[in-house]
């Protein structure tokens, strides 16, 4: 479990941030908030790929 501890992490921050991010950049830059929403997203899928690789250590 503490293996996936920084991505479950990532995870629930993004969550409970995503709706107050997607309307506040929303309203800044003129764009719909569903599609802010979809960036935050794929920013996370992103970003938890790039955790998940393996570092050649094992980090458990």
């Amino acid at each position: 479990m503490r293996r996936y501890a920084r991505w479950i992490a990532l995870v629930v921050l993004v969550a409970m941030a995503a709706p107050f991010l997607a309307s506040a950049i929303g309203a800044l830059l003129s764009v719909e908030p569903i599609y802010v929403a979809v960036i935050l997203l794929a920013g996370t899928v992103v970003a938890v790929i790039v955790m998940a690789r393996p570092r050649g250590e094992e980090g458990d």
